[in-house]
This record gives structure tokens, C-alpha cells and sequence, in this order.
């Protein structure tokens, strides 16, 4: 990425300088003395708010530039169980924080497929409970989660995680 601090002035530039606000309490970060500044395969921690600020004798401009740098979502589980019902929530963090889901698929701790589960275009999953039941030993297993901000670093849209379920109940054979 490059970034041009682009001036007109009547007199000689006496200084050139780069800044990148470093936190909430206005801290900086000393770039560099060129019109460009240059970051070579930018991450994501190199986002936030830069300043190209020159000074000639007739005083000083800064121009600010904020730098948003998109990435595919990273994802974190949250599980709740109630009486009536176990719901699995995909919670996926990137920018931009759009997002769209693609179907649940259960498989076994083998990554053997088993099934898919009901869509309902967001990122939680409601497993219930069936009246009388009181083993939940089938519904263990790997649950993955299908989630796209449309950022990818290859050419798979979706990004899939995994979130294991170990039920309770007995083991039971057929």
C-alpha cells in the first residue's frame, strides 16, 4: 500500500513527516520524511488513522488519511443449553462485518458427514430436544459453521470452523 502526501507551497519545505495514531490518548508513531509512505504487505494491526504533516517557514498543514484494511472473519462459538433446546452460535469477527451463512453440517468425531441441519441465514443453530427424550448422545460430534465476508486470502469465499459438541447421555451400539 502506498500512501501520497501530495503539497503545494510558495516557499521550501523545511520538513516532511509521517505519523500513525497509535491509541485512544492521541500516541504516535514516527512512518517516515518521504511524500510516500510505503507498507509492504499490510496487516491488519497497521490499520488506523496516518498524518502527513509538512513545515516550511510560513508555518505547518497536516492531512489526515484513515486506512481500513479488510479481512476474512476469524470465528468464536458461544453454546447455551436450556431444558427445552441447545442453541450453537457462530460468532464471526473481519472486516468489512457483513456477513453471510451457509448451511450447518454435523459430522462425526471421525469427520465422517452425518447431516445437514436447518438453514435459517444467520449463525446459530437450534438442536431441540424431542419430547421424552432423555439421551442426547447422537447429537455429539464436530458442527461446522459456514461464514463469508466476501475477503478471502485464497479462493475459498467461505471460511469454515468447527466447534465440537460432546453430548451427554449413554453410549449406546446398533
Amino acid at each position: 500500500m502506498t500512501l501520497f502526501c501530495i503539497y503545494e507551497s510558495n516557499h521550501g519545505i523545511t520538513q516532511l513527516k509521517w505519523k500513525r495514531k497509535l491509541n485512544e490518548q492521541g500516541n504516535r508513531e514516527d512512518m517516515g520524511v518521504n511524500w510516500t509512505l510505503v507498507i509492504r504487505n499490510i496487516k491488519r494491526q497497521e490499520a488506523g488513522l496516518y498524518k502527513c504533516t509538512v513545515t516550511n517557514r510560513a508555518g505547518y498543514e497536516s492531512y489526515y488519511i484513515s486506512v481500513v484494511v479488510q479481512y476474512p472473519p476469524t470465528v468464536q462459538f458461544k453454546f447455551e443449553e436450556s431444558e427445552y433446546s441447545r442453541e450453537l452460535e457462530c460468532i464471526p469477527k473481519g472486516i468489512p462485518d457483513r456477513y453471510s451463512f451457509n448451511q450447518w453440517e454435523h459430522k462425526s468425531e471421525y469427520m465422517e458427514h452425518i447431516r445437514f441441519l436447518p438453514y435459517y441465514g444467520s449463525g446459530k443453530l437450534v438442536i431441540p430436544f424431542e419430547s421424552g427424550e432423555t439421551d442426547r448422545h447422537h447429537d455429539k460430534g464436530i458442527y461446522i459453521c459456514n461464514v463469508s465476508n466476501n475477503v478471502s486470502f485464497s479462493d475459498k469465499r467461505f471460511i469454515s470452523a468447527n466447534y465440537f459438541l460432546n453430548a451427554s447421555g449413554k453410549m449406546f451400539f446398533i
